[in-house]
């Protein structure tokens, strides 16, 4: 505080005190919990008097009503269910769930709907904006790309707990402009992804305080933002032309604005607002359950996202529920629609995520330069052009005026030499390699974020390339040329590049084995769940259902004292704070896994109650072989072949291995044998 204003409060006579709030979302006000909004808070008994909200301008839309009397709000919630008719569920079930998962907080993702200009991106997400205020319509929405980074940055942190829709991303003019929009989109993502501020000084050296986003940031756009694993935390929606339905769009948008939106959101806030302390509690517990029924092929992030999703759309079934907008068999049959949906939308993001992956791109740009004749690879033998199965496919072109029909037709290299070709393997000069594909990368505006070392050891911890038995590079000795001279390269199958390139079919080459080493990188590819580049499959990405007949979980109880474990066991039976947290992990994870959208009243019904939890800890954790016979079959991996007794070392007829994660090697002779090992250097110590 300044001196004047030090002086003219200690001046006054009568100061009167005033808390103002500039934020949204939850808030402990006492002993309730509270939703500001840009027109005040909502508990769990409607309208909370005397509580002042201020944020930005760009959030004064923001503004809930008091919720509605029973009959009004139930045709609110239908009213809102009406925006899963408007387009596809793989487009609108995601963004529906995104609108309840924000109120719950604690989100750490972002969504963005990109698609051409006309499909409407901007009227879906207004419509998804609607239940936070009426008022933000398509041309009245939060916030837009065009704003500054450090602009999104405070909205981002002040809208807390809610869905902040930032439009319109479609980046032009000059490359330095283009640069720019993708630098601040990526900026504020990735804070979204991350939970993370941007740090500041202060004019005196001091740290400002960080300011996180708090809420969802919904985005929109005609283009997806770049950045080293950006889409990893972003979720990506497409609105293909033709999806939206424009009539029953126009309806929604009147009960939009008319408030019915958000009312259904009002009386949402209303029910969680007595429960909202247990709800904080048990939503870790729900999430880790839905995110083991979402895990798939794809990134590590994707299934905790859409767990994210699927756990919103719980919440609002409940809630639907609860408040007799919904029977029991139509929230079921809801809940099953969105668990599809999302499951669907999870393959979806492969495609999204593989096109910024490195390795993905790496490979995908040498075979582009390949083909555009910005490159060649020649014959590892005679250095000329390699007929596998044509040299068009090397970088080669037929010379004009070539010989005469019937004859060997001549081919000339085009751009520069990257590599070799011998019988099924690509070895690959390190640095030309890199060089080509980053240079057709800068040309499409997205270089590698990688440097070569990095990328050489992403490719080495998929099993893709050969390593050097002899030490830990990812480079390996090959002889090149009639003068076999031996050089360093990165030696990959040829079936990574292109299956057209390669003579040999992934099938018949699987068949054959070729030493074990091809066979064995398949079978720990599909046991890691990396799809099988050469025949385009990939592991199932989705749980086929997942049943909702529980209540929601509660907080769990803390462990009973000494003397209360003493009281409760049977006579001679210590009942320990270990087989107590089996006892009820395995009691909160089949409860969640068999979520159910009841009303939180009956959470206590669910709980069976804490003795018979005690007695089930007294008589000890499930058998490993009871988990065993209930544990999901895994894809068998090289190391899970190689165990077996009738396995003998084929250079020297041991039987007897020392076992890595993915190699095996002889303890009589030295042989190492598996994924990035050599077959040629593989025999001997």
């Amino acid at each position: 505080m300044s001196l004047p204003a030090t002086l003219m409060q200690l001046l006054s006579e009568q100061v009167q005190a005033r808390r103002v709030y500039t934020h949204l979302g939850w808030r402990q006000l006492g002993d309730a919990w509270c939703y500001l909004h840009a027109g005040g808070a909502l508990g769990a008994q409607g309208a909370v008097p005397d509580v002042a909200v201020a944020p930005s301008p760009a959030l004064a839309r923001y503004q809930l009503p008091a919720p509605p009397a029973p009959a009004p709000e139930r045709e609110a919630i239908r009213a809102s269910l009406q925006l899963l008719e408007v387009a596809p569920d793989t487009v609108v079930l995601p963004l529906y769930a995104a609108i309840w998962r924000a109120v719950l907080g604690g989100t750490d993702f972002s969504m963005h709907l990109v698609g051409p200009t006309g499909v409407g991106k901007s009227a879906l997400a207004a419509l998804a904006q609607q239940h936070y205020g009426p008022g933000m319509m398509a041309r009245h929405l939060p916030a837009a790309w065009i704003s500054t980074g450090n602009a999104l940055e405070e909205l981002a942190f002040q809208a807390k707990d809610a869905l902040l829709t930032v439009d319109d991303f479609c980046p032009g003019g000059a490359p330095t402009d283009i640069h720019r929009a993708h630098r601040d989109a990526e900026r504020l993502l990735r804070a979204q992804g991350n939970q993370s501020g941007r740090q500041r000084l202060r004019p005196d050296g001091t740290l400002r305080p960080v300011k996180p986003p708090r809420g969802l940031v919904l985005s929109t756009g005609e283009e997806i933002p770049h950045g080293p694993s950006l889409r990893a935390r972003l979720l990506i929606v497409d609105v293909a032309p033709g999806q939206v339905h424009w009539a029953r769009l126009t309806a929604c948008q009147a009960d939009a604005a008319a408030g019915r939106y958000a009312q259904a959101l009002a009386g949402f806030v209303r029910w969680l607002a007595p429960r909202y302390g247990e709800v904080v509690q048990a939503v870790p517990v729900e999430l880790g359950v839905l995110r083991q029924q979402a895990v798939q092929a794809a990134h590590r992030r994707t299934p905790e996202i859409l767990a994210h999703l699927a756990l919103g759309w719980r919440y609002f079934l409940a809630y639907a529920q609860a408040r007799e907008a919904l029977t029991a068999e139509d929230a079921s049959a809801l809940w099953q629609r969105g668990w599809t949906a999302l499951g669907d939308v999870a393959a979806m993001q492969q495609e999204h995520q593989a096109s910024e992956d490195p390795v993905g791109r790496f490979l995908a740009l040498v075979a582009a330069a390949l083909t555009a004749g910005q490159a060649h690879v020649a014959d590892a033998a005679t250095l000329q052009e390699p007929y596998a199965p044509t040299p068009a496919l090397w970088g080669w072109r037929a010379r004009p005026g070539g010989p005469a029909d019937g004859a060997r037709p001549a081919w000339q290299p085009w751009g520069d030499c990257i590599g070799w070709v011998a019988e099924g393997r690509l070895y690959l000069e390190p640095e030309a390699a890199f060089g080509v594909a980053q240079q057709l990368a800068r040309a499409q505006g997205i270089p590698l974020a990688v440097t070569p070392k990095t990328l050489w050891r992403r490719l080495a911890e998929r099993g893709l390339l050969i390593r050097d038995p002899g030490g830990q590079q990812n480079t390996i000795r090959r002889t090149i040329g009639p003068a076999k001279k031996r050089q360093r390269v990165i030696d990959i199958a040829v079936d990574l590049l292109s299956a057209e390139i390669s003579p040999f079919s992934p099938r018949a080459e699987k068949a054959q084995q070729n030493n074990g080493l091809e066979s064995g990188l398949v079978d720990c590819l599909a046991a890691s769940g990396v799809p099988d580049q050469a025949t385009d499959q990939a592991s199932p990405p989705w749980a086929p259902s997942c049943p909702l007949d529980a209540p929601l979980p509660q907080e769990p109880p803390p462990p009973p004292s000494p003397a209360a474990r003493g009281s409760d066991a049977p006579p001679g039976t210590a009942v320990g704070t270990a087989a107590w947290s089996a006892a009820w992990t395995e009691h909160a994870t089949r409860s969640v896994r068999n979520l159910g959208p009841q009303p939180l009243e009956n959470q206590g019904a669910g709980l069976q109650g804490l003795e018979g939890l005690k007695s089930r800890a007294a008589r000890g954790s499930p058998s490993e072989s009871a988990r065993a016979s209930s544990a999901p079959p895994r894809a068998a991996c090289f190391t899970d072949r190689a165990r077996a007794p009738t396995d003998t070392c084929p250079h020297c007829g041991g039987a007897q291995w020392r076992f890595g994660v993915t190699t095996r090697t002889c303890t009589a002779c030295g042989y190492r044998h598996g994924p990035g090992v050599a077959p040629d250097a593989a025999g001997g110590p």
